[in-house]
């Protein structure tokens, strides 16, 4: 009004030179009275000066102006000062939006991290007022450059750009540098005033030090708006110490006790946390996965795999007991209902960690001068076959290398060089194999726990109206995002990748390139130790060598031979063949024996010679003890090819 009321004082002497001169020049002084009377009428409205009410004084200016002769003079310069003031005051949120707008950092998202970070290690509570103007500053995007294309949001029927956008800055830049830290450090200290409750031995915290006013400023902050969402901070911050006490229990359920008195001084901070209902102890209902990532070595070491049935067997039972334990898919999926999805984190790590330890200490194994010398003069030999067109390896030369190599003695224990490579070889498939019943375990779990979830609207449906069932939608919406996803599905790349980085950077590197000739005599060592255990089991005293499978020897190498990229040179030794061809050559044989006893005792007429009739059945025992080694080497043969077709897309 102050602004208007100087452009009245600028026009009010052209107001009084037209009422003096009206009827002199009436045609003239019209057309100015009728301008005048406009600029009055929106000047002296209680109406917001629009954009159409601003081109309406603007007009009846330049019309006052040029309809003016003889008349006194209009400061044109200044009344056009004064319009640009009543423009920018009429459009004042217009400016202040445009000065303010912080759309910008939309293209600077690398300032999100430092600026929320501060807020955290800021001790000041006033810097907490400061956060939502941060989000708010953040937020500007949402409302200008993430909207910017129709075209987008002509397909689009939800703003993905922004939501993307929010779920970087809430989920990732906050979770990360608020949540995350401010949970660990109420995690922290409600664990320390527990236990310095609980052992004398140890000190209180001092109040000093350890002022809960650090949490509770972020505790009772109200909630913040960030690209039209609602953020409370207390209850991300109680999702995140619930689950965290949850996945602590299920690793550990002796600690329920002291979670749940952790759960209860919480609410000193205004924390509601929400009781993980798990049992204090357990039942003995066999192995699980508790049990497993707590003895994982040991688990390890005295159980076998079974690659086609997914199933670890222990080799013998424990001192008293009259079964064997055995741990499958349905194990692992009971294991998961019983303690939840973060026991499967644990026990991968374990995994990782015990497949890196034990491909170190069989580096260091295979490094051996002698079993290298051997390595490579079996390797010039080999190579000189294939330059003369004698590509298979042959099965005597594999058996005359097991027999020279196993006389090289390990210096740690009694075991030779080649058996302790097994060993190690066979663990790391158990691992691996581990690693792969867990997926499967965790794919059954999910599996069944869809069935209940696709039955929930078809069950509603058939008691409900459909009236009821609209209402009922969001929550069959909200069952479907709270669904379990298995987590661990791309879990061999990362074993393969750790070995790859402790490869040792060396000289001595090329000698891993001719591994592949040393299987020959591993696959014979193991065919050993094979027909061994299974011959224990049906022993009436039976030892801790008896077994029924091992598939982690055939799942170690096919590891290993695909880390290292050996698949086609081991194809290259067409040991099948060869054994193939050996096997038959000896049935053969002991047919050929067996039908010359026969023959001689039918011309003798000795049918009941005693030391005979031995030899023939000893040639018949002879003859399937050959049938069980030809179908022990093509079941290694076909589990190893197996494995190296499982391995193929985590290779790469």
């Amino acid at each position: 009004k102050l602004i208007a009321a100087k452009m009245f004082k600028i026009l009010a002497h052209l107001r009084s030179f037209v009422d003096c001169h009206h009827s002199t020049q009436q045609a003239q002084m019209s057309r100015i009275e009728a301008s005048l009377s406009v600029l009055e009428s929106i000047l002296k409205g209680g109406q917001p000066f629009s954009s159409t009410r601003l081109h309406a004084i603007k007009v009846a200016i330049y019309s006052c102006y040029e309809e003016q002769e003889g008349g006194p003079a209009i400061d044109l310069d200044r009344l056009q000062e004064i319009y640009e003031e009543l423009d920018t005051f009429s459009n004042i949120d217009d400016v202040i939006n445009d000065g303010c707008n912080c759309s910008f950092l939309f293209f600077h998202t690398a300032l999100c991290a430092p600026l929320v970070r501060h807020i955290y290690r800021s001790t000041d509570h006033s810097d907490l007022a400061r956060i939502q103007s941060i989000f708010s500053a953040f937020s500007d995007a949402s409302h200008g450059i993430l909207r910017a294309s129709t075209y987008l949001e002509r397909i689009y029927s939800a703003s993905i750009q922004i939501d993307k956008f929010r779920h970087f800055f809430l989920g990732e830049v906050v979770q990360r540098e608020i949540i995350c830290p401010v949970v660990a450090d109420i995690e922290n200290t409600l664990r320390h005033r527990i236990h310095a409750k609980n052992i004398p031995e140890m000190s209180s915290l001092n109040p000093h030090n350890h002022s809960i006013s650090v949490f509770t400023k972020f505790i009772e902050a109200p909630p913040l708006h960030f690209c039209g969402t609602a953020f409370s901070m207390k209850a991300t911050i109680e999702k995140n110490l619930v689950a965290s006490l949850y996945n602590s229990s299920t690793v550990g359920l002796r600690d329920t006790n002291s979670h749940t008195e952790m759960a209860v001084l919480a609410n000193s901070y205004g924390l509601t946390i929400v009781d993980s209902i798990l049992p204090a102890r357990t039942a003995d209902q066999g192995v699980d996965l508790i049990h497993i990532n707590k003895q994982f070595e040991e688990f390890i070491s005295s159980y076998n795999y079974n690659m086609n049935q997914q199933v670890f067997m222990e080799r013998s039972t424990m001192k008293g007991g009259r079964y064997i334990n055995t741990v499958g898919i349905e194990t692992v999926s009971a294991s998961l209902s019983r303690h939840g999805f973060g026991i499967i984190s644990a026990t991968v790590d374990r995994a990782h960690h015990f497949i890196s330890k034990t491909l170190k200490i069989f580096l260091s194994t295979i490094s051996n001068e002698i079993l290298i010398s051997s390595i490579s003069k079996e390797m010039r030999w080999f190579e000189d076959q294939q330059q003369n067109e004698k590509c298979a390896y042959p099965y005597d030369r594999a058996l005359a290398f097991w027999h020279d190599i196993s006389s090289v003695q390990s210096t740690e224990n009694d075991l030779s060089l080649l058996d302790e490579s097994k060993i190690l070889i066979t663990r790391i498939g158990n691992a691996l194999g581990l690693l792969r019943l867990l997926r499967s375990g965790e794919m059954y779990f999910v599996r069944h726990s869809r069935k209940y979830q696709a039955a929930i609207p078809t069950e509603c449906g058939n008691s409900l109206k459909s009236k009821n069932i609209s209402k009922l939608q969001p929550l069959f919406e909200a069952i479907q995002r709270k669904e379990p996803k298995p987590e661990g599905i791309h879990i061999f790349p990362h074993a393969f990748q750790s070995f790859r980085e402790m490869l040792p950077i060396s000289e001595n590197i090329e000698y891993l390139g001719s591994l592949y000739i040393l299987y020959p005599a591993l696959s014979l060592s193991w065919l050993d130790s094979t027909l061994r255990g299974k011959g224990m089991l049906r022993k009436k005293i039976k030892t801790s060598e008896g077994f029924f499978s091992d598939d982690g020897f055939p799942l170690g190498n096919a590891f290993l031979f695909q880390a290292l990229g050996l698949t086609k040179k081991i194809d290259g030794l067409n040991w099948p063949q060869s054994f193939r061809k050996q096997f038959a050559h000896d049935k053969l044989g002991i047919l050929e024996r067996s039908l010359r006893k026969e023959g001689t005792q039918e011309l003798n007429g000795e049918k009941d010679n005693v030391d005979d009739n031995n030899e023939v059945t000893r040639l018949q025992l002879a003859a399937k003890q050959l049938e069980l080694k030809r179908q022990e080497m093509e079941l290694l043969q076909f589990s190893l090819h197996a494995a190296i077709i499982m391995f193929d897309d985590a290779a790469e």
